[in-house]
């Protein structure tokens, strides 16, 4: 697991985009659950300019990373990838970091949040 406080060193946080708010409405009732945090609530961070484009997380580099202090990373260039935003919602929305449930190995044409496999060889273990 990547230092929280390292991570938010690199990031700096954005204006949550309009469109969030309907793929969270989607991401609820996909999920059929009672969000564990209220979207407003969340955070949102990107990288810095001129930062490497993937954040630290654990032994890997990650484009999106959800993490239990109502925060989500997304890393420049990403902040605008349906399913990479959702999948990070998603998990604050379960308020859960693993990847067990079902939406995660659904990619969006299911419903899910699985990265389409056009975009999985170049972004293997892109999130968390």
């Amino acid at each position: 697991m990547a230092d929280l406080a390292a991570v938010e060193r690199q990031g700096v946080v954005y204006a949550r985009p309009a469109e969030y708010a309907r793929w969270w409405d989607e991401m609820v009732t996909a999920c059929h659950c009672q969000p564990k945090t209220p979207l407003g609530v969340i955070a949102w961070y990107t990288l810095r300019p001129g930062m490497d484009h993937k954040f630290p997380c654990g032994v890997e580099r990650c484009v999106g990373w959800w993490w239990e202090t109502d925060q989500v990373f997304i890393a420049q260039g990403y902040t605008q990838l349906e399913w990479l935003v959702k999948h990070e919602m998603l998990h604050a929305i379960l308020h859960d970091g693993t990847h067990r449930h079902r939406l995660f190995h659904r990619d969006l044409s299911q419903g899910g949040v699985a990265a389409p496999l056009s975009q999985q060889s170049v972004l293997s273990r892109t999130s968390h």
